[in-house]
């Protein structure tokens, strides 16, 4: 599988972005782990997945892999990234970008002076409803 992607990178997290708006391929967490590896495959915190919306009221979707291959929901510093990228790659010239992601619709706002800023929604606090899997308590 021949595919075209980017190596980014935002404070501190660096990301493999593919955009399968353009090309196509069908991407499973096994490839995310093998290009993940820092000494066989590409190395990276995250891939960023850029794909058409399944929904009419976003402009793009957005799925994140963990370099592990798990798929996780949100990442504040990839998503300024990926909003970067749709601007770079002239995916969209809008300055107002409406997302789609595993845990909902997030908004990212290219500002005139370049820097990006991500509403990712009101923050969870409810322990039931926070995606976290840890060993009992003590």
């Amino acid at each position: 599988m021949l595919l075209r992607f980017t190596k980014m990178h935002g404070l501190g997290n660096d990301f493999m972005v593919l955009d399968l708006v353009s090309q196509h391929a069908h991407i499973l967490p096994k490839h995310a782990k093998q290009w993940g590896d820092r000494h066989t495959g590409i190395g990276f915190d995250q891939l960023l997945i850029v794909e058409a919306p399944s929904n009419p009221e976003v402009d793009f979707r957005y799925r994140i892999f963990n370099a592990d291959g798990s798929e996780v929901e949100q990442c504040g510093n990839g998503a300024r990234c990926f909003a970067r990228f749709v601007l770079d790659k002239r995916l969209t010239a809008k300055k107002r970008i409406r997302v789609e992601t595993k845990s909902g619709i997030i908004e990212l706002d290219i500002r005139s002076d370049g820097q990006i800023s991500v509403d990712m929604g009101p923050p969870r606090l409810v322990p039931a409803e926070i995606p976290f899997e840890a060993p009992a308590q003590r």
